[in-house]
């Protein structure tokens, strides 16, 4: 359920958050892991946070958006199932400044979009150029041996109009953009293969998704089979949690680039301490 209203350059939607990855791999989702960690309950993913803030960008942006259009967001602080959230869209002279606010009126989630996509700092990596990774499959992820700077094996995504339409149901977003023949692919299920790959090629547990950066480089249409490649690009310890940062392709069944991502997520999250 969700109810959007704009006044002047400022643009929101009022939308009961819904956890639907209770069924991940990532146990961050399920209720009892999570509160094992000392949060709550389990978390509604961060992609999940941003599907329900792209209609605001599309309805800013346009369709172009979603072809040559960029954002940037961070993850905060949690957002559990049934709360009530508020995403928000601000014009600015050159992009908008975006945000989620919980219950209380929190951020949650903040960032930044642009209608046209500028570059990575530091640069995006050459994937095509980085060595394919020969190791053993899904080892431990550990912040010694992470596989640095190679890359990883890819992940194969069907993606059609009914898988489109799907997700755009479960995300309550209304575009039409996303139903019938053609069908585009819901920007956030781009945003989503990250941490798939992720699990696809390591064994970790519960994690945290914390920072996306989306560059749309051409209409990502369904049909077809798409293929994701990422490279590790660093980890790091922070605040006791171990992260990793992956700069990620996604390319369309004839082999065009539609989306770079970088990725970064707490794989090794420290229980919260009472």
């Amino acid at each position: 359920m969700s109810a959007q209203q704009q006044t002047g350059n400022v643009s929101e939607r009022r939308i009961v958050a819904h956890n639907d990855a209770t069924d991940s791999e990532n146990k961050i989702h399920d209720d009892a892991e999570a509160r094992r960690l000392g949060l709550r309950g389990g978390l509604v993913p961060g992609v999940t946070l941003y599907a329900y803030l792209t209609p605001l960008l599309v309805d800013v942006f346009g369709s172009e958006w979603l072809q040559e259009g960029g954002a940037t967001i961070r993850f905060l602080r949690p957002v559990y199932e049934g709360e009530t959230i508020t995403c928000r869209l601000a014009q600015t002279a050159d992009g908008a400044e975006i945000s989620v606010l919980g219950p209380d009126g929190a951020t949650c989630a903040v960032g930044a979009a642009a209608p046209r996509g500028g570059g990575f700092e530091p640069p995006f990596t050459d994937l095509d150029a980085a060595p394919a990774w020969s190791g053993e499959a899904r080892p431990e992820l550990t912040r010694e041996t992470a596989p640095i700077g190679v890359r990883l094996r890819p992940r194969f995504v069907p993606l059609g109009a009914a898988e489109a339409t799907a997700y755009a149901e479960m995300c309550s977003d209304p575009s039409p953009l996303f139903r019938g023949e053609p069908a585009l692919a819901p920007p956030a299920l781009l945003a989503a293969q990250p941490s798939r790959l992720l699990r696809e090629n390591f064994s970790y547990g519960p994690s945290v998704h914390t920072r996306s950066e989306i560059r749309h480089l051409a209409p990502a249409r369904a049909g077809g089979v798409y293929r994701i490649d990422a490279v590790l690009r660093e980890t790091y310890t922070r605040n006791e949690n171990d992260y990793v940062t992956a700069d990620v392709l996604i390319r369309d069944d004839a082999g065009v680039p539609v989306a770079q991502i970088r990725h970064t997520v707490i794989f090794r999250f420290a229980p919260r301490r009472s």
